[in-house]
């Protein structure tokens, strides 16, 4: 495997790790996953049914609060010199600041907005190496990508799968190995665990830097 692929590999399931790290955490912390909309949007449907309007603009707000990191990554990099990987990591980290100061009695939803905001930058800044394309906010998908090339190199006996199937055998075991840790962490700190993400964080800013350089020093050679 070349340098370069190895590297990006690290920094993928570098991110991984924090996804798993912020999904399980708003799971224990708050009652509910941050990364994903899906059953956020039922509940959309569900507070407008049932008439209940407080819930189901606080419902709503996580939308578009969720949708607004996903316009601003499509539209900033065609309109200023940034760096979304960056900017993505500083992002969440400024969500685990934010969350330490949000009550753990406090709505459920609404004390979630920072890491909705976080987890859709993050998806949109980091969408896969090596060229496979692979979130490292949730699981699902990545799931049947690892279990369909598992099938196809131990049932099918098609080699050519192998390096899917351990590419995303290492994603779920980063995602799960971040989420393991912010349940044991969230049970002992409560809402300051949020803080102990800001490690891989930065474990994952020195390896995008580390990239870039070796990438420019690449160029010049």
């Amino acid at each position: 495997m070349k340098m370069e692929d190895r590297q990006a590999s690290r920094i993928h399931y570098n991110m991984a790790l924090i996804g798993g790290f912020l999904g399980a955490y708003g799971v224990v912390s708050r009652g509910n996953f941050p990364s994903a909309q899906t059953g956020n949007m039922i509940s959309i449907l569900t507070m407008a049914i049932g008439r209940k309007p407080l819930d189901f603009l606080i419902h709503v707000g996580a939308l578009v609060v969720y949708v607004a990191a996903i316009v601003l990554c499509t539209w900033l990099p065609k309109h200023a010199k940034i760096r979304l990987p960056q900017l993505s990591l500083a992002v969440s980290s400024i969500a685990a600041v934010l969350m330490t100061m949000i009550p753990m009695n406090a709505d459920p939803i609404l004390s979630l907005y920072p890491l909705f905001f976080a987890t859709a930058f993050q998806w949109c800044s980091f969408k896969g190496a090596r060229g496979f394309t692979c979130a490292t906010i949730f699981s699902t998908n990545n799931l049947r990508q690892f279990s369909s090339a598992a099938v196809e190199v131990w049932l099918n006996h098609d080699d050519s799968f192998l390096d899917k199937f351990r590419f995303f055998g290492g994603t779920l075991l980063s995602f799960h190995t971040g989420a393991a840790a912010a349940i044991f962490l969230t049970l002992v700190f409560e809402e300051k665990a949020s803080l102990f993400c800001l490690l891989p964080l930065a474990a994952a800013w020195a390896q995008v830097e580390t990239a870039l350089h070796r990438a420019a020093a690449h160029q010049t050679a």
